[in-house]
């Protein structure tokens, strides 16, 4: 598997080049153990909150985000955002390659 892969060599995802004629570059230097992130309670409370907002495609939280919700949550959910929108960008340019 390209994850397996991935992992062996010490990175995550993939963006796609932001010129014709190069080639995708590592998103991240990092290495991950996929079963133990998913049985994380903190992973899995802002997994449940992302799934929630992505199904209505709507802000999580209005006004006052910092002071009114834990950094946690804020946080993860940026991060969600962001991972999101790269793969996004990768499978776009994936799919406009043939």
């Amino acid at each position: 598997m390209k994850w397996e892969a991935d992992q062996r060599d010490g990175t995550i995802g993939w963006n796609p080049p932001k010129r014709q004629g190069e080639e995708p570059q590592s998103r991240m230097r990092a290495t991950v153990d996929i079963d133990e992130a998913l049985t994380d309670a903190k992973t899995l409370a802002v997994l449940d909150v992302w799934w929630d907002v992505r199904a209505h495609e709507a802000p999580a939280f209005s006004g006052g985000v910092r002071d009114a919700w834990p950094a946690l949550m804020v946080e993860g959910l940026a991060v969600c955002k962001a991972e999101s929108m790269a793969i996004g960008d990768f499978t776009r340019w994936e799919a406009a390659r043939g």
